[in-house]
């Protein structure tokens, strides 16, 4: 019966630490073909080379991370509801946070211009908003 408290409390200063001190993220995954993100939907539009799809690849890895893209995105989505000032969205420090937790890649162990797909990752708070950012940010790049 002595050791219930002591587990209890142990695992209560456990269960503290972890809501306090670790932050949860959440990403999602989107993946990008780069032959139709370029509108090549039959041979003749196709990409010939490697160095071709790499440089294609290397635009639109630029163009997901760019503070245009990641605005237009946030605009799209609106500010989050507990916002102050939803008038004043997105800043430009939101806009640079946003920027830092967008990243186009590659599939796994897949030199980038080898492969016609790439994937968008987006790191958010919660998993809805992750998902929703990188439908947004798709949408934009759609757009350009």
């Amino acid at each position: 019966m002595r050791w219930i408290v002591p587990t209890v409390l142990l695992f209560g200063l456990s269960l503290a630490y972890t809501q306090l001190v670790q932050q949860s993220h959440w990403q999602a995954r989107q993946a990008l073909n780069v032959g139709a993100a370029i509108g090549a939907s039959d041979a003749a539009n196709s990409i010939d080379t490697a160095a071709q799809s790499e440089q294609i690849q290397l635009s639109i890895r630029s163009l997901a991370e760019s503070p245009a893209v990641v605005q237009a995105a946030l605009e799209q989505l609106g500010p989050p509801v507990d916002r102050e000032h939803p008038n004043q969205w997105p800043t430009a420090e939101e806009i640079e946070s946003v920027r830092s937790q967008i990243h186009v890649v590659p599939p796994d162990q897949v030199a980038l211009g080898t492969a016609q797909l790439l994937y968008l990752n987006v790191v958010s708070s919660t998993p809805s908003r992750a998902a929703m950012l990188a439908t947004a940010v798709c949408d934009q790049i759609e757009r350009r």
